[in-house]
């Protein structure tokens, strides 16, 4: 018991540096600058909505000055606009250009005064927009019309009025975690730092109560291959803390599944299976991306549990709990869609019309009219052509991988060894879980293919390396062993 609790407490602390220090980091830098601030932006708008008591129609805003387009220089604005703290007032010098003011003036934080007042000879204007590079800053503002072509101008550091703020609702989620992080800034007193530490506290918990639960169902090695998948994957590390993704919520299903497969009271283990329900429901309630690989991945323990050295069910009954896991996640994922559509229509089926229509159409296999690419061109994207980063390696490297295990578990089918299909169903239900987000949702998957790399940390990049080590190990065991019979044999 003592050893678990300091396993557990180690892996906390580890993730928790991996996920929030970024430590030690897995791709240099600028590999994820600002990455997937676009989506984390639709949270803050919520939390800046609530804290101006504004109506934001949805639980996902995007919050701008003025105006709003996908470019990132409106998109960003959030990370500016959260900060309602008085700054002090500051002067500059400009130079007019066609179409901003170029600050002669080298002020360091001016990005902090976006939404703000400027004073100028000719009246007050806005700060728009704010572009800085490390030889100078341009601003462009509202009424720039009739503004000399040079001159001073004070910027004021009160905060940007509610008049000045435009919010975008965001349509395609219900959104809890905007309501949920919003409630912790607004209500509780979080800041942004506050808010990244409980998403990679709850990530760091829930890698690490995932790995023990690995080590008891699937054996030390895998554990250890599943940690190491997901300690070196840097696609993950830029994923951990981000408040829209919360990606917590991909891997808190499998826990209850696993610890429903290794519960040993069953009278009460019902309670795991209605924690996995709620998983489920949190997840679809805060998004939809991924969840056929987050329902498979999770299920994932009963379909392998006949094909190792000791199951502890019988076939039958685990392909029962598999079905049964599959229909609680399907169920869970209907209520959310419920709730969903109740805040997109005037009744719930005009909701789920709206849904299938603007949202599902364009994501799914629905778009059977795409001529872009087919099934096959988005999983050898997947597979093969595009970056997978794992401590350096390209994604070449990992099609390799992903050949040469299936190779050898394929082989080891033909042996007579009592655990010979082990290996083979490991890697294709693993590889079963991602490989469905990339099919049922082609159209996302190809629009968003950095985004989705993440899936082969779900299972999947455990199961190859596990294949491959293990069996290395064993050849070198074997090697050792017909080494140690020579040696004996000359000795004698």
């Amino acid at each position: 018991m003592k050893k678990r609790i300091f396993s557990f407490f180690a892996l906390s602390i580890i993730f928790f540096g991996f996920s929030f220090f970024q430590f030690p980091r897995m791709a240099p830098k600028k590999f994820f600058d600002k990455f997937q601030w676009d989506s984390e932006t639709l949270v803050l708008g919520k939390i800046i909505a609530d804290r101006e008591k504004l109506s934001a129609e949805t639980n996902l805003v995007f919050a701008s000055v003025k105006e709003h387009s996908l470019r990132p220089i409106h998109r960003h604005q959030s990370y500016v606009l959260i900060n309602n703290k008085t700054l002090p007032d500051l002067r500059a010098n400009y130079v007019r250009n066609a179409k901003d003011l170029i600050l002669v003036t080298p002020l360091q934080q001016v990005e902090e005064y976006l939404g703000r007042k400027v004073r100028t000879e000719i009246g007050n204007h806005i700060i728009l927009t704010v572009k800085k590079n490390m030889f100078q800053t341009n601003i462009n503002i509202s009424n720039f019309e009739g503004l000399p072509k040079s001159g001073n101008l004070t910027l004021e550091g009160k905060p940007p009025g509610v008049e000045n703020l435009l919010l975008t609702p965001y349509k395609s989620q219900f959104g809890l975690q905007g309501l949920v992080f919003s409630f912790f800034y607004n209500k509780l007193g979080f800041n942004l730092v506050g808010l990244h530490l409980l998403s990679s506290t709850a990530f760091a918990i829930t890698i690490a109560i995932l790995t023990l639960f690995f080590s008891e169902s699937l054996g030390l090695m895998f554990a250890a291959c599943f940690f190491i998948s997901v300690f070196t994957f840097p696609w993950i590390q830029a994923f951990a803390k981000n408040l829209y993704w919360i990606p917590f919520t991909w891997f808190l299903p499998a826990v209850f599944t696993l610890k429903y497969y290794l519960a040993s009271n069953t009278k009460y283990s019902f309670l795991w299976l209605v924690g996995f329900f709620f998983s489920v429901l949190f997840k679809s309630m805060c998004g939809y991306e991924y969840i056929s690989t987050i329902i498979l991945f999770a299920s994932a323990i009963f379909l392998i549990d006949p094909f190792l050295e000791n199951p502890i069910r019988s076939k039958n009954h685990s392909f029962l709990l598999f079905t049964l896991t599959c229909l609680i996640a399907t169920l869970a994922f209907f209520t959310a869609l419920i709730f969903h559509a109740y805040t997109r229509g005037d009744t719930i089926g005009a909701g789920l019309l709206n849904i299938f229509d603007e949202d599902v159409k364009r994501s799914t296999i629905v778009v059977i009219d795409s001529v872009y690419k087919s099934h096959i061109d988005v999983l050898k994207r997947f597979i093969f052509k595009r970056a997978y980063y794992m401590l350096g390696i390209g994604g070449k490297f990992f099609g390799i991988a992903f050949i040469l295990a299936l190779t050898i578990s394929t082989l080891k089918i033909f042996t007579n060894k009592p655990s010979r299909a082990r290996d083979f169903v490991l890697l294709a239900v693993f590889s079963m879980a991602p490989m469905s987000w990339f099919i049922l949702a082609k159209e996302h998957s190809r629009l968003h293919t950095h985004i989705s790399f993440v899936l082969w940390c779900l299972g999947c990049s455990a199961a190859i390396w596990f294949i491959i080590v293990k069996n290395i190990k064993c050849i070198f065991f074997k090697i050792l062993d017909l080494n140690r019979i020579k040696v004996s044999r000359t000795y004698f």
